[in-house]
């Protein structure tokens, strides 16, 4: 058996059939989905997509949630080797939908019989099934988040690899090479691991991260080259003249050019520019016409801005050419600022403005449309205690993400809090009944999710404590 060899079959709260008292199924609606929605209002400290555990079909009863079961005394010590081995195959179910099996099922069931055997731990049935349920999962600790090794780097690689090509997708060994050594480079810098697994996808989705724009190496110059001869020419760069224009490229990246000043800085070489004096001190004349080339860009050819554009361009180019830019990051500077797009520097170190661009672009990955209502300034805050942490742009986007869509983070998974801990007994009562847990028991259950939390015997997170809450429920159904 290889862990992580197939997808958790363990229903979530999307599950279109939950499991009735007879052993049959009954339908439950669907929530409506982010992408049919027209607007969702953004939420803070709490989940943000519809809950889909309440909405039931008509033929579905809402159940009324049991009181918990007594505590039950500590019983692994009493467990034979046919226990074990059911609550291997439990735990192996709720991972990966089938029961243990293959050449490793003896070495798990060691890994059981030492997990029974342990006084210092001194675990339950239960305690040893979500203890093989951890192991299995191979969740890494907070520490292994924030110091990835060459394991968890290799499954970031095969996450990132599955955002973008789907579940149960491996890259091929040449690109799994090529996509280690870049989560290797970043773990080098001290990147975390959600930073790795974002930057990662930025990389196979073909987005530039921040460091690749500010220092370009060859391949992100001949990728500036040939985009600026597509401008001019309207194709790739090509035959015997490459590489002086490549020569030219890195001249450029040597004077301390970002990628996108140097795909400029061609474009004009290419067409025909004005001599290095002129573009190195830019006259008002000079200021005029990047202003128009710039406007032309984004409007096309001929098109000029009305009065107060041009005069609002004009001046952010004065104070450029006074900083001492030449002509050619002035132009660009000019056409980022039409375009909206952000420099290096601003995505490296994002002020407020950009801080809400990532919310907004967050917020219209998960849901379709703009952060909006009163919960932004809570996400606005969220965002700048990441940016606070050494986040760059896209890593707090991907980190917004992440959150928006109601993924915990390593902090939230290790120790839930009771926002979390209720989230879980929801999904535990949705698991078993087919709704979330309410009724005068709620405090009770509430009171068993924070006994198990701080079990320091069982060290149970997040999943661990909502399939003890599962067990628990079916116990008492």
């Amino acid at each position: 058996m290889k862990v992580g060899q197939n997808r958790p079959s363990v229903p979530t709260q999307s599950t279109s059939s939950t499991e009735t008292r007879k052993g049959t199924t009954a339908t439950t609606a669907q929530a409506p989905t982010a992408r049919t929605a027209s607007t969702f209002q953004t939420g803070f400290d709490t989940a943000v997509r519809k809950n889909t555990f309440s909405v039931q079909a008509a033929a579905t009863p809402v159940v009324m949630t049991p009181a918990p079961p007594a505590d039950a005394p500590a019983e692994g010590a009493k467990l034979g080797d046919t226990q074990l081995r059911k609550l291997l195959d439990e735990a192996h179910q709720l991972i990966f939908g089938n029961k243990a099996n293959g050449a490793n099922v003896d070495g798990w069931m060691a890994k059981a019989r030492e997990l029974r055997d342990d006084t210092t731990k001194n675990l339950d049935a239960n305690g040893i099934k979500y203890a093989l349920f951890d192991l299995l999962r191979g969740a890494p600790s907070t520490q292994q988040m924030e110091k990835p090794d060459a394991k968890l780097l290799g499954q970031l690689v095969d996450q990132a690899y599955q955002l973008i090509n789907g579940p149960g997708q491996k890259p091929d060994a040449a690109k799994s090479q090529e996509l280690m050594k870049y989560a290797q480079q970043l773990a080098g810098e001290g990147k975390d691991a959600n930073t790795i697994k974002y930057a990662l996808f930025d990389k196979l989705r073909g987005t530039p991260s921040a460091d690749q724009m500010a220092k370009p190496d060859d391949n992100m110059l001949r990728k500036m080259l040939d985009e600026a001869h597509q401008l001019v020419f309207g194709n790739k760069a090509n035959g015997a003249n490459v590489d002086g224009w490549m020569k030219k490229a890195r001249e450029l990246a040597g004077q301390g050019m970002d990628a996108n000043a140097i795909k400029y800085a061609l474009f004009d070489e290419l067409r025909g520019a004005p001599s290095t004096q002129q573009m190195e001190k830019p006259d008002a004349k000079l200021l005029g016409q990047l202003v128009d080339q710039a406007y032309q860009l984004i409007n096309g050819p001929g098109k000029k801005p009305d009065a107060a554009k041009s005069q609002e361009l004009m001046k952010y180019a004065q104070q450029l050419a006074g900083e001492g830019k030449d002509a050619n990051t002035i132009k660009y500077a000019l056409f980022d600022k039409l375009r909206g797009t952000p420099s290096a520097d601003q995505m490296a170190k994002p002020d407020d403005n950009m801080l809400r661009k990532m919310l907004d672009e967050a917020h219209q990955l998960a849901f379709g449309n703009k952060a909006n209502g009163a919960n932004v300034d809570g996400w606005m805050k969220k965002a700048r205690e990441l940016a606070g942490q050494g986040m760059d742009a896209n890593a707090i986007k991907y980190a917004l993400f992440d959150e928006l869509r109601g993924a915990p983070s390593a902090q939230q998974m290790a120790k839930p809090d009771d926002t979390m801990l209720r989230k879980l007994l929801d999904d535990a009562h949705n698991l078993v009944f087919g709704n979330g847990a309410n009724g005068p028991h709620i405090d009770a259950w509430m009171a068993k999710a924070r006994a198990l939390r701080d079990d320091t015997t069982k060290n149970l997170d997040a999943n661990g404590i909502k399939y003890a809450l599962f067990d628990l429920m079916r116990q008492v159904k």
